[in-house]
């Protein structure tokens, strides 16, 4: 019997080795106790698909925003990609960085962007749940 298919393995039961951008080098940071290198991808999809960020204006403004906030929190982004639907971040971040609140500074910050720059009243922009890898 052939070994299931997951993201380390590929159908023919072949390992598949992860995919190392110019960004995710060998290079580490230090901390008083040791080394780290932690990378991070999130995605962020709008509510029922709806097309809130294909105006290049709103783009614009959330890529700065993103930049902002994350310098508040010492997390070093490099990719941004955002999708007419979807928001992609990729960054590095310190051990001690406590995820789950900058992304809930990114959705609520951005969201106020995206009704300010639509202005029509729009209940929730963001889906409740993100893929955080």
């Amino acid at each position: 019997m052939g070994l299931p298919y997951s993201s380390t393995y590929n159908y023919f039961g072949e390992i598949k080795m992860p995919q190392v951008t110019a960004h995710e080098s060998k290079e580490f940071d230090k901390s008083q106790n040791g080394l780290f290198n932690l990378h991070y991808r999130l995605v962020i999809v709008t509510k029922q698909s709806e097309p809130y960020l294909e105006n290049d204006g709103i783009s614009k403004k959330i890529k700065n925003q993103i930049s902002e906030l994350s310098e508040k929190y010492n997390v070093r982004v490099y990719g941004k990609e955002i999708y007419k639907n979807a928001l992609k971040i990729s960054f590095r971040a310190d051990p001690t960085t406590d995820l789950t609140k900058y992304i809930g500074v990114i959705k609520r910050s951005t969201s106020v962007v995206i009704k300010n720059m639509l202005e029509q009243d729009v209940e929730g922009i963001w889906k409740p749940k993100y893929v955080l890898v």
